[in-house]
């Protein structure tokens, strides 16, 4: 029901079994309604993500208490970082599986699928046993205080043993035009979470350790349902079969090159999360520390449609420039700034009037009310400009562009760190504030600079 009023909301229907008449509407149809279409289905998937995010983190608040909900928001940059590996061979191999699919090529298309599946099932066993190894001195570094310390662990412990389930590759599946099934492998295990989140936390009484098996459990449904679509399923565009599981060294050096940008971004994030919290934690202790993971949650929610204009976006990008089609490759640039800068300055007028609202929701401590809604404040406020960076950067990279994409990634993340380092020492608390707003200003202006004298801004004009 969901799925099929989204559909209609995006005006481009994309059935189940995904033909390549349908794939071709990505070249054919209106750029505004397939974007759209994309769209609406990438920001519902991420919306019941978000929805989950903030509930599962209210959950182990009213279930277990406020500083175990602490010990999971300080816990992010762990899964921001497990999730690093998926996120560059799903958004590496969609770019190359994008721009395949647009040649015709299905045999190559299975390989490219196939050989992403194994690499990332093969770096899960990796990072579960280097994270598992090193857990303590990671946690400590991330500045976990004692009081977080023990319940941080009982959770990274958990996701951490369940990593071969940290994905379903939505990515894959929106290269291939399946937008319906992309947010089916969201919305069902999402759903399955929040179940088990009430059975484990408020019945059994397993505490944070029944939030993070409550995870691991629905992701494994949600590997389930995308093994079934890639692998067993025979309407398809293309077939996978035995001979395509065969490690192509050339093809995963594409792939790694393509998803590089996203792998940098991924830990950048968590890095950034790092000194954060270790600046807070030094200037205020835990109550900042929780506070800010409140501010953080509520952002990821507010700017989930900026997010899903940047997966949305980047089939028709990748698909439309390998068949040559720059018309529709620069609208589709510029329908998505639009809308994302619109959007934009809708989340800082929330943030800004009803920001100690939404933080009332997960706490009734007024100091911590107090502090996160004014983080909130200063990290959405500018949530316009703050879209630029990673659409130009989402068009380098669904282009082949990688090199490009890495500068413009490279370019903002030194100067984030640099301010808040620099307006941190000198300003405290103030200034780790400030230097959100001052870093999102300057990255605009990077952003816009560089694409103004880059080699490709003929693709512009």
């Amino acid at each position: 029901m969901i799925t099929g009023w989204l559909a209609k909301c995006g005006s481009v229907s994309y059935g189940e079994g995904v033909k390549m008449r349908d794939i071709e509407k990505l070249g054919e149809a209106p750029v505004g309604r397939v974007l759209l279409s994309n769209c609406i289905h990438s920001s519902a998937a991420l919306l019941v993500y978000s929805i989950y995010s903030m509930t599962d983190t209210l959950i182990v608040s009213r279930g277990v208490n406020e500083t175990a909900a602490g010990a999971v928001a300080v816990v992010s940059p762990v899964m921001i970082m497990l999730s690093a590996v998926s996120t560059t061979l799903g958004s590496g191999g969609a770019v190359l599986l994008s721009k395949t699919l647009g040649k015709k090529d299905t045999d190559h298309a299975a390989k490219i699928t196939a050989n992403v599946f194994v690499i990332f099932w093969l770096s899960a066993l990796i990072t579960t046993i280097a994270g598992l190894l090193f857990l303590t001195p990671m946690l400590k570094m991330m500045g976990v205080t004692e009081t977080l310390y023990p319940y941080a662990k009982d959770y990274a412990t958990i996701i951490l043993l369940g990593a071969v389930t940290s994905t379903a590759f939505s990515s894959l599946i929106r290269a291939e035009g399946a937008v319906r099934f992309a947010l089916k492998i969201w919305l069902v295990p999402v759903a399955v979470n929040l179940i088990l989140d009430c059975l484990f936390v408020f019945v059994f009484r397993f505490g944070i350790r029944g939030a993070a098996l409550a995870t691991v459990l629905s992701q494994t449904i949600s590997v389930c349902m995308c093994i079934w679509f890639f692998f067993l399923r025979r309407d398809r565009t293309y077939q996978i079969s035995g001979r395509s599981f065969r490690i192509d060294v050339i093809l995963i050096k594409k792939i790694l090159w393509s998803g590089l940008p996203s792998l940098v971004s991924q830990f950048s994030s968590g890095i950034f999360l790092v000194l954060i919290n270790r600046y807070f934690g030094a200037f205020h202790g835990e109550q900042a520390i929780i506070a800010m993971g409140f501010a953080m949650k509520i952002q990821t929610f507010l700017i989930m449609p900026q997010n899903g204009m940047l997966q949305g976006m980047q089939p028709l990008l990748g698909y439309n420039d390998s068949n040559g089609k720059a018309d529709r490759v620069k609208e589709t640039l510029k329908r998505a700034v639009r809308m994302s800068f619109g959007y934009g300055l809708f989340v800082a007028g929330v943030s800004i009037c009803f920001g100690d609202k939404l933080l009332a929701i997960f706490t009734s401590d007024e100091a911590v009310i107090e502090f996160g809604s004014a983080c909130l404040m200063f990290i959405t406020v500018t949530a316009a400009l703050k879209s630029y960076c990673p659409l130009i950067t989402t068009f380098y990279q669904a282009v082949g562009n990688a090199r490009n994409a890495l500068i413009m990634i490279a370019g903002s993340v030194m100067i984030k760190i640099l301010m808040i380092v620099t307006m941190a020492n000198g300003w405290r608390t103030e200034g780790i504030l400030w230097s959100f707003v001052v870093s999102d200003m300057l990255t605009f202006l990077f952003t816009a600079l560089f694409l103004i004298n880059s080699k490709r801004k003929d693709a512009f004009r």
